[in-house]
């Protein structure tokens, strides 16, 4: 069995070498995803898999080992991505607690989601935006200056700024609402 000739087939269109690069691949997949989520595990597996066949043209190895192993990278690096998205999501939805930065918002105070969405709304656009793409959506810093053709250390002084800004709005906030109830 020639891997190559397989996988040259499989992009071509050919169901029968899919078939047969899936049943070699499958049970990597399905354990690594298991073992690295087993609570989201079956859904990763799939995502993988169609990340998998995406990609399978970049594979320049010529052995099934080879194959499992970068299959199984793929999937290591997919579903901490996907976790470190879910966690920041997570962190974000709960109270914008354990933001990656120095300069969090302090884990003392809660806010509602409108109260941390105003504030958000009235950070410069520019910040916000950092902002958005860092804590939101999960972006490092080397991406966000990739995708708004910035130095990713001018990214990481906008957060900071991003945050520091935050932190002020949402305690200028609570102090008026300290005030209003006394």
């Amino acid at each position: 069995m020639n891997l190559q000739l397989i996988i040259a087939d499989s992009l071509a269109g050919d169901e029968k070498a899919k078939k047969i690069i899936y049943d070699k691949i499958y049970s990597t997949i399905y354990a690594t995803c298991m073992k690295y989520s087993p609570t989201e595990g079956e859904d990763y597996t799939q995502d993988c898999l169609i990340r998998v066949f995406d990609i399978l043209h970049l594979f320049t190895g010529d052995s099934v080992k080879h194959l499992c192993g970068w299959v199984k990278r793929i999937c290591i690096n997919y579903v901490l991505v996907e976790k470190k998205r879910k966690k920041i999501k997570i962190s974000w939805e709960a109270n914008i607690t354990n933001v990656p930065y120095e300069e969090s918002v302090s884990n003392e105070l809660k806010y509602t989601d409108e109260e941390v969405q105003n504030a958000i709304d009235k950070l410069s656009k520019h910040h916000r935006t950092i902002f958005n793409l860092f804590v939101r959506e999960g972006y490092s810093h080397k991406e966000i200056g990739e995708k708004l053709n910035i130095d990713d250390n001018a990214s990481k002084a906008s957060l900071y700024l991003a945050k520091k800004r935050l932190k002020a709005l949402l305690e200028k906030a609570d102090n008026k609402q300290e005030n209003t109830t006394l």
